[in-house]
């Protein structure tokens, strides 16, 4: 048969046997004619035991049942339900062994008489993958599923904390600033009422004094995590007026006369002259404030503090220089970071948070703070803003 369809039965052979595919033919009845050495290899049949046997050998006994099924409806209908189509069926090799493949099947007539030819490829690696691929799928489903369970949980708690956080310091704001002013002013009214008898003895002044540098420091703190609190929730409203920052400098050297150590003096620079701008004067001033008080807090006594003014067409530059402790190089990339203080700076009182505000509302009103520093050889400290905020 198999020399009639070809004129050439070298090349034929030549062809089928080079492919990795199993090419089997078989006559109407199902008897296998020709199979290529793909086959052979598949099955692990020799050629002379496949040749005149049925295909069904090569099926599971509940496919062979099938098989005949579907041949002799297609023989009465015509009807073909996987001749030229392909599907995956399950394949039977010599030593038993059941494995799956691809299956082709066509139909052709030569000189009046009616074959099948069948192409198999063996994809039970690829169904192995396949299922461990699925298995692995729905592993990383619960998986996931699991985590973000813990996750919603946690960020349930998460936002449990944060909200239990803010109720504290509306709290801490309401009920500690009551108690704090009533300290200060009883403070202030004891040394009024001493000034014109000065019944005080020193000993007794320096402890007033204490107390109101005491309580002061502990207006400043809350104050401070209440402003963290705000960044955080993006509750920082800002309030815009236009106004010349030579005020708002002026006001910050002033107020922080009373924290300068014994000689040290601040020296005002302005490299060009300060024209209107368009912020919020209040978030400027407390920029300046922490600049101002970081410089005179980690200088010598006697030793000046210098603020530069520069301007040019779309932003000021307003820099805070000392020649104090500086910044470790190692500590330099933290320090605008929450509660974070240099090595050489945890003997001086703080809480590590001013520069981090500070930082975050200079970014709030488009600007920014840059600084250079050197260990024992002071700081450069740059606040940039825009002229208007766009």
């Amino acid at each position: 048969m198999i020399k009639r369809l070809f004129n050439n039965e070298i090349a034929f052979e030549t062809i089928l046997n080079t492919t990795l595919e199993a090419v089997i033919t078989s006559d109407k009845k199902g008897d296998i004619v020709y199979i290529n050495e793909a086959t052979t290899k598949l099955f692990g049949y020799e050629k002379e035991e496949l040749i005149g046997s049925s295909v069904k050998k090569l099926m599971p006994s509940y496919h062979s049942r099938q098989h005949d099924s579907h041949m002799s409806n297609y023989r009465e209908t015509k009807d073909a339900k996987v001749i030229g189509k392909g599907r995956k069926v399950t394949a039977k090799k010599k030593n038993g062994d059941l494995f799956t493949c691809w299956l082709g099947l066509s139909e052709l007539d030569v000189d009046g008489e009616h074959y099948f030819t069948a192409i198999m490829s063996d994809i039970s690696e690829l169904e192995k993958a396949n299922q461990e691929l699925e298995s692995l799928n729905k592993s990383l489903e619960i998986q996931v599923a699991r985590r973000t369970n813990e996750l919603k949980g946690a960020l349930k708690k998460a936002n449990e904390l944060n909200e239990l956080k803010s109720k504290f310091l509306t709290l801490a704001s309401h009920e500690f600033k009551t108690p704090l002013a009533t300290i200060l002013s009883s403070a202030i009214l004891i040394k009024k009422y001493d000034e014109p008898v000065n019944l005080l003895n020193e000993k007794q002044q320096k402890h007033i004094h204490r107390i109101q540098n005491s309580v002061d420091l502990l207006t400043s703190i809350l104050e401070e995590f209440i402003n963290i609190e705000k960044i955080e929730l993006n509750k920082i409203e800002k309030q815009y007026t236009t106004f010349t920052i030579n005020e708002v400098i002026e006001e910050a050297v002033e107020l922080i006369d009373v924290q300068k150590k014994e000689g040290q003096s601040i020296e005002v620079n302005y490299r060009t002259e300060p024209r209107p701008i368009t912020s919020d004067a209040h978030l400027v001033l407390y920029i300046l404030l922490n600049l101002l008080s970081n410089a005179v807090k980690y200088s010598k006594e006697n030793q000046p503090i210098y603020i530069e003014y520069n301007e040019s067409p779309t932003e000021i530059n307003i820099a805070v220089i000392d020649n104090g402790i500086g910044i470790p190089e190692a500590n330099q990339k933290h320090i605008f970071e929450r509660f974070f203080r240099a090595d050489n700076a945890k003997s001086q009182k703080g809480t590590g948070i001013g520069l981090h505000i500070a930082k975050k509302y200079a970014q709030l009103l488009g600007g920014d703070i840059h600084f250079q520093s050197r260990y024992n050889n002071g700081s450069h400290f740059n606040f940039i803003l825009p002229i208007t905020e766009k």
